[in-house]
């Protein structure tokens, strides 16, 4: 926001204290303004809307953190970047050799060149505290350019662990079917039928939860056919 917006994001937090019961001082409200000014006031305002029609955390005031969660929320909604938190949450099993790990190229970039040397010297605080810095800044770069979220997979020594991480992905849409079968584990023991089938289009294009089952069921089915 800048400082012309600053009346409207004045009337907006004070509705919402209102709404509230809640009378906010000058000081209260200059630490909200100092929390959310990197924000638009449109995004703001969006957020504070959402917030009060949700029925379990809309019986509070909204805090800084709350409508900030709510903008990011609505980003990776239409971007599919996932927030620091998740993004954190995605990154730390790639400690481990064994594991596959799914992830876009934000997230790698922060957890190898900010997190991994702290992890190594044993200080996981500090590191968490290093990805989350640079994975915001690598994802306020994205989005100010226009790049939407591209998930690759990151391929571990375990197969039980890398069929569990691939199965997850293609459950979230975050990787295309086909490309996941040929990713798993025991590929070259899938029934040829099955996998001609799969390459020749069970994937949809589109992205909704039904889309999402169907894909999971096949590629569940494929897995059956392998031999043992």
């Amino acid at each position: 926001m800048v400082d012309t917006e600053k009346p409207e994001f004045l009337r907006l937090l004070h509705a919402c204290g209102e709404y509230y019961g809640r009378d906010l001082s000058k000081e209260a409200v200059a630490i909200y303004w100092a929390g959310l000014a990197d924000m638009s006031i449109a995004a703001v305002k969006s957020s504070l809307n959402a917030h009060v029609r949700d029925v379990q955390a809309g019986q509070f005031m909204p805090k800084i953190a709350d409508i900030r969660r709510g903008i990011e929320s609505a980003a990776a909604l239409e971007d599919g970047h996932p927030g620091p938190e998740e993004a954190w949450a995605i990154a730390l099993p790639a400690r481990s050799e064994s594991a596959t790990v799914v992830w876009t190229q934000q997230i790698s970039s922060a957890f190898y060149e900010a997190a991994m040397p702290l992890l190594e010297g044993g200080d996981k605080i500090a590191a968490r505290k290093a990805f989350l810095e640079r994975y915001e800044s690598e994802l306020r770069d994205a989005r100010r350019s226009g790049v939407k979220a591209s998930w690759t997979a990151s391929l571990g020594n375990n197969p039980d662990m890398r069929e569990k991480a691939i199965e997850a992905a293609v459950r979230q849409n975050r990787i295309r079917q086909e490309h996941a079968a040929k990713l798993l584990p025991y590929r070259e023991q899938i029934d040829g039928g099955a996998m001609l089938a799969l390459e020749n289009g069970l994937q949809s294009q589109e992205s909704d939860g039904q889309v999402a089952k169907s894909n999971i069921l096949a590629l569940r089915a494929i897995l059956k056919g392998r031999a043992a």
